[in-house]
């Protein structure tokens, strides 16, 4: 009896292990396509003779963009049932990502039409709408800078209990606002290993 379920765990374990790593993968090759991106840009604005990191970052009005944007991106990458805080840093977070696309030559976030945000939100759709309004409008012309640039604003809903330094990932990219801090309400967080 002993052994047959000494068996089953040591089938099981393989499998257990593959779902509390499979996140984890998904995430890590995600932000590494993104960086990937990023980075292509980077490289394309410096052939193009503005260098990013030593030249002067454009305003964070807005300018070029409408705060209206920002809800339909907010609303497309983020839940809105979360927090308003935790909304507000989403919205600061899209408005940086958008900005430095646009400084970049790059594609902008993809904000969620209005007619879709009806669709999924249904009845809630006019107090959703307001809420997200108003999480953009507080953190209107805020953005994420280092070195009077716009930072790569890399974002995850949930981490393994810590994030990383990007420099472990790559070596040869300085980007010290990236840091490894330790995340442990996060392995604690809501479907986390469901």
């Amino acid at each position: 009896m002993q052994r047959r379920k000494k068996r089953r765990t040591a089938q099981r374990l393989p499998a257990l292990s593959i779902l509390v790593l499979l996140p984890l993968l998904v995430t890590v090759t995600m932000q590494n396509m993104q960086l990937n991106r990023l980075l292509d840009g980077i490289g394309q604005a410096e052939s193009m003779g503005t260098a990013g990191g030593s030249g002067t970052a454009e305003p964070a009005s807005g300018e070029g963009m409408a705060e209206e944007l920002l809800i339909g991106i907010v609303a497309k990458e983020m839940d809105a049932g979360f927090s308003e805080e935790a909304l507000k840093a989403q919205s600061v977070i899209a408005r940086t990502n958008y900005l430095d696309a646009e400084k970049k030559g790059a594609k902008t976030p993809e904000a969620m039409p209005t007619e879709e945000m009806q669709k999924v939100f249904g009845t809630d759709f006019p107090a959703v709408y307001e809420k997200l309004k108003d999480c953009v409008n507080a953190t209107a012309g805020e953005t994420l800078m280092w070195q009077e640039d716009y930072i790569y604003a890399a974002y995850h809903a949930v981490s393994s209990g810590m994030t990383r330094k990007i420099e472990d990932l790559y070596q040869d990219v300085h980007m010290p606002y990236l840091t490894g801090v330790q995340c442990h309400d996060d392995t604690g967080a809501e479907g986390y290993l469901a």
